[in-house]
């Protein structure tokens, strides 16, 4: 199975990279639910997006930045998953009031 970076070539149709980071992010839309990790959850995209563009440098300094930007793509994770546990477990209380 291809990827879909693999594939862009073979797309009749061209497209800017930061029309797909737009859509991306426009799709972020907060619910009652995520409101309170909606900050963290669009850290984790933005870290996300920094993370694959260093993949895709070849310069001399790209391996550390490619890892200092893994590092803040899993700290950024980390940070919404705790907001996220967080945000859940107080509206489960709310909820039983």
């Amino acid at each position: 199975m291809k990827s879909a970076f693999e594939q862009i070539p073979e797309c009749d149709t061209t497209f800017l990279f930061s029309d797909l980071v737009d859509h991306a992010v426009e799709s972020l839309k907060p619910t009652e639910l995520d409101e309170g990790t909606h900050d963290t959850l669009l850290v984790v995209a933005l870290s996300g997006i920094a993370y694959l563009l260093e993949l895709s440098s070849k310069d001399n300094a790209a391996r550390g930045r490619e890892e200092k930007q893994r590092d803040s793509l899993i700290a950024a994770i980390e940070r919404h998953n705790e907001v996220s546990r967080s945000s859940t477990a107080l509206h489960s209380r709310s909820k039983h009031r």
